[in-house]
């Protein structure tokens, strides 16, 4: 019970079985993931929310002309959903990257 407390609150146990995910994936692999229907999906919903939270935030959606306060939480709450949003995307991003570097690298040595 105890290591699974440990475990579960633990932001460098699960970072570290992510990045042995990676590390155990083949290039292949990775891209057939990037390229699938569903990955395609998530990414373009996902940059669909953020698109749509920068919308309603420029058309003032974030904004009670009544309350300060409420101004400031309403925004504070955009802006975390933005920011999770975006650290998503970024990350698949990355596995991109990495993927596109490697085979490039495969192709010039070959």
């Amino acid at each position: 019970m105890q290591d699974q407390i440990r475990h579960r609150y633990n932001p460098e146990y699960f970072y570290s079985k992510a990045i042995g995910c990676l590390e155990e994936s083949t290039q292949s692999e990775k891209q057939e993931w990037l390229e699938h229907p569903c990955t395609k999906w998530i990414l373009y919903s996902l940059e669909g929310d953020l698109s749509g939270i920068v919308l309603q935030w420029l058309g003032g959606g974030y904004s009670n002309q009544d309350s300060s306060d409420s101004t400031a939480q309403q925004q504070a709450k955009a802006r975390g959903m933005a920011q999770a949003i975006s650290d998503i995307i970024e990350t698949i991003e990355t596995v991109k990257t990495t993927t596109e570097v490697n085979n490039s690298e495969l192709t010039y040595s070959s």
